[in-house]
């Protein structure tokens, strides 16, 4: 079934009613008549007329007949999507614009409208209405009078010339629609892959291995900063041209013999994988692990290859550095089991020799007095030589006892106010009355003066340099970021300056071993390193804060010490034989003595009853426990020795403080104590330490002053 014709909408303008009649009578679908045979053979459909007529183009006609009112259907038109595809003009049509004004106006609403200018006679001349509106396609003159044929071929003509044109446009539209979308496609193609190549090469730039791309023949592709530097390169200017510039450096100042580096250059030809450690033979020792790979296309075919190199150097220094501690920790093993059993002989011997000097006193000849004061002095020797094997393995030895932290923090203030630049004002802001902590006086001292050295190198032009304490009261909340330490009271001593701060991309690693900032030969980078680990065997931490431009402030949190109200001091007691007098006690206190050294326990014994105490004597844990299960009200002070069989001295204590958390205990040992960890295991810190063998002053006063202590806190 044919379809029916498309209509297409035509504008008449004319002041004459009879003219519109003309135009529908020839415009109309054609009939069976002679107009639509001749129309036929016109168009060249004279061989099926009836199927021409079919599928000819309709006209919708629509009359105007002053040139306003043109306008006005045109706008109508325009505005509704569907304007006239041509218009019949009338040349004069009076009163109002004629027909060249009526054009003029209907352009500038519908520029694409093509138009017929139909006029009787010339009112216009060519010249002048080409004047008027230029010389364009978009209109014809038609004269009257004019046949029917004539009207119909020009709208046919003219219909098919807009349908043309707005298909073109369409087209050239829909062109540049898709070539905008494809450019902006590609643009966003190009933008990803410059993102790409961007995040690519920063990601080549940040990585810490040399990391060079070369292609098929052997030129440099991609390369970043850090391999020419790995590679003992002055200037990145190397890494330009061919990529053997920069591996020829393997072969010449590395450790290839000349089979390793023919092999290698095999791999390189072949395809294969390399991976291989290169020793560099540069002003220092290098360790590059160096690794090679081809790269290949969809088809397999090798079309560069890609080197990546990493500075191993540090690792394997670390290697040989826990390989060297393994060793230590290992003959410092040996060495402390054998110094600690030598220990308890020593205390048996210094200390009798020290009871025999006592007793005797001056009943002996001079001879005599001098060879017992020779033996005592050799035995000196011996323990100083146990203890140092005891702190062969360790970095620092500790003599643990209760110190003042205001008394430590005056004596570093006097040391640095007669040593450095006066420039620089050293003040204390010490809070009153602060609690004692347990501590090797001498190595706490170190620590504070490490970091107030730091401070005043941070401060070259001068400032204030301020040394604080006070006391603390932290909860689990406070400790979150240190789990290990139990919550309770602390003392903190505050090292602060108004130096020019430390940059954050250090401070992450300050407290490393070997790190520092400082000009070589001038700092080892073991100072904080040192000041962290006495400090954790301290059973405390270090929290900092640094301000670039503003200033650092250390603080140094330790667990206060239950032996805080007594008058003991941090001042080093002389040894067994030394001249010291014993005062003896007048309180008759009972103190239980676990040691499973038979000579230790006579020593302490002896000692304690001398000084006035009644002691009870346990050989182990077990047997300590029961003493204080049925003579506990008596007992008023444990010295426990740590190591020992059946249970050790950690679970005794332990198993004490459940029983009797109240009473006082002081431990003692041949070893050094880690304070922090003991308390971290036992979940409370000793009231005191002795170390062994024991020096009867330093057990006289810790002793008392434990006593006394404990007996105003009740």
């Amino acid at each position: 079934m044919p379809h029916a014709p498309t209509r297409h909408r035509i504008l008449i303008v004319d002041d004459t009613p009879s003219i519109h009649g003309d135009y529908h009578l020839f415009l109309d679908t054609p009939k069976e008549d002679s107009l639509a045979d001749a129309e036929a053979e016109l168009f060249g459909d004279g061989a099926n007329p009836g199927e021409a007529r079919a599928d000819a183009v309709a006209f919708e006609l629509s009359s105007a007949y002053q040139g306003q009112e043109a306008l006005d259907m045109v706008k109508a038109a325009v505005k509704e999507g569907n304007p006239y595809r041509m218009a019949f003009v009338d040349m004069r049509m009076p009163p109002g614009w004629d027909g060249i004004e009526t054009i003029e106006q209907l352009w500038r609403v519908d520029p694409d409208l093509d138009v017929v200018i139909c006029t009787a006679f010339s009112d216009y001349c060519w010249s002048d209405i080409t004047k008027q509106l230029g010389r364009s396609d978009r209109y014809l003159i038609l004269k009257k009078p004019f046949e029917g044929i004539e009207v119909r071929q020009l709208a046919m003509s003219l219909v098919e010339k807009s349908v043309l044109r707005e298909a073109r446009a369409n087209q050239i539209e829909h062109l540049e629609s898709s070539v905008a979308a494809r450019t902006e496609r590609l643009h966003q193609s190009q933008s990803e892959l410059e993102r790409a190549n961007a995040r690519l090469q920063a990601a080549i730039e940040s990585t810490n291995n040399g990391f060079l791309v070369e292609d098929i023949f052997g030129e440099i592709a991609v390369v970043n900063d850090l391999l020419p530097t790995l590679l003992g390169f002055e200037s990145a200017s190397a890494a330009r041209g061919r990529a053997d510039t920069l591996l020829d450096a393997f072969a010449e100042r590395g450790n290839f013999s000349r089979e390793a580096a023919e092999e290698w250059l095999s791999k390189r030809a072949t395809g294969a994988v390399i991976d291989q450690e290169v020793v560099l033979s540069l002003p220092e020792k290098r360790v590059l692990q160096v690794y090679s790979a081809p790269i290949r296309d969809l088809r397999g075919n090798v079309i560069g290859r890609v080197w990546s190199t990493c500075d191993r150097t540090e690792h394997r220094q670390l290697e040989e550095s826990l390989l060297q501690s393994q060793k230590m920790d290992a003959v410092g093993q040996l060495a402390g089991g054998i110094a600690h059993d030598f220990n308890n002989l020593l205390a048996g011997i210094l200390g009798n020799l020290a009871l025999l000097k006592m007793e005797l006193g001056d009943s002996v000849g001079d001879e005599a007095r001098e060879s017992l004061a020779h033996a005592i002095q050799a035995g000196g020797r011996a323990t100083d030589l146990v203890k140092q094997i005891l702190g062969f393995s360790r970095r620092s030895r500790m003599n643990l006892m209760p110190c003042d932290a205001n008394s430590v923090l005056a004596e570093v203030r006097d040391i640095l106010s007669a040593t450095i630049d006066r420039r620089i004002q050293v003040e204390l802001e010490l809070e009153a009355g602060p609690r004692r902590i347990m501590a090797d006086v001498g190595l706490l001292g170190q620590v504070i003066m490490n970091m107030a050295v730091n401070a005043k190198d941070a401060m070259p032009g001068g400032g204030k340099l301020r040394l604080c304490s006070g006391n603390r009261v932290l909860t689990a909340s406070d400790l979150l970021a240190h789990p290990e330490i139990l919550p309770g009271d602390f003392v903190c001593l505050s090292v602060a300056d108004e130096g020019e701060g430390i940059p954050v991309e250090v401070q992450a690693k300050m407290f490393e071993p070997f790190f520092t900032t400082k000009e070589p030969g001038k700092g080892t980078g073991l100072g904080l390193a040192t000041s962290f680990g006495i400090v954790k065997q301290l059973g405390g931490w270090i929290d900092f804060r640094s301000v670039p431009g503003e200033g650092t402030r250390f603080d140094i949190y330790l667990p206060r010490s239950t032996v805080t109200e007594s008058g003991a001091d941090s001042t080093v007691r002389p040894g067994p034989g030394s001249e010291a007098k014993l005062t003896p006690s007048t309180r008759g206190e009972t103190i239980l003595l676990v040691d499973d050294e038979a000579a230790v326990r006579r020593i302490g014994r002896t000692l304690l009853s001398k000084l006035g105490y009644e002691v009870l004597e346990a050989t182990d844990g077990i047997e300590a426990l029961e003493l204080l299960r049925t003579q506990g009200e008596r007992i008023r002070l444990v010295v426990l020795d740590i190591t020992m069989p059946k249970i050790t001295g950690k679970e005794t204590f332990l198993r004490l403080r459940e029983m009797r958390p109240e009473l006082p205990v002081l431990i003692c040992s041949g070893y050094l104590v880690d304070l922090s960890e003991f308390t971290r295991e036992c979940g409370s810190c000793p009231d005191g330490f002795v170390q062994k063998p024991y020096s009867f002053e330093d057990m006289a006063d810790t002793v008392r002053n434990t006593l006394d202590s404990h007996s105003h806190a009740a």
